[in-house]
């Protein structure tokens, strides 16, 4: 049987691909944004950039939390919104890119965003 397959074709994300902090990096297992999907809901909305770390989904934490856990509650039922919370670094760095982001989370400052999927 395909259990489930019908509730996982209605469930949609923000059009973004999450990278993975390296073991040994400052914010070793939290995600990145790593790319946005052209005309998605991430890329629309003009506020998430490159290298933004996931902090909060829904006011749940998802820092360094299990990729899975957060995947499940960035999916979610098209044109529902999700409530995201991003860390962006001080000084932004395209050279080094976001893995030799090694900026403590606290001194990066908070973006408060409502997606629609």
């Amino acid at each position: 049987g395909v259990g489930g397959a019908e509730g996982e074709a209605a469930s949609v994300g923000v059009g973004v691909t999450f990278g993975q902090f390296p073991k040994g990096s400052e914010h070793a297992g939290a995600l990145f944004v790593k790319m946005m999907q052209e005309g998605g809901p991430a890329e629309m909305s003009g506020q998430v950039q490159l290298g933004d770390i996931l902090f909060e989904v829904d006011s749940k934490n998802a820092y360094k939390r299990s990729i899975s856990k957060i995947q499940s509650r960035i999916l979610g039922p098209e044109l529902s919104t999700v409530d995201l919370v991003l860390k962006r670094r001080s000084i932004p760095d395209a050279q080094v890119g976001p893995a030799a982001n090694n900026e403590p989370i606290e001194a990066h400052a908070p973006i408060y965003i409502t997606l629609t999927r």
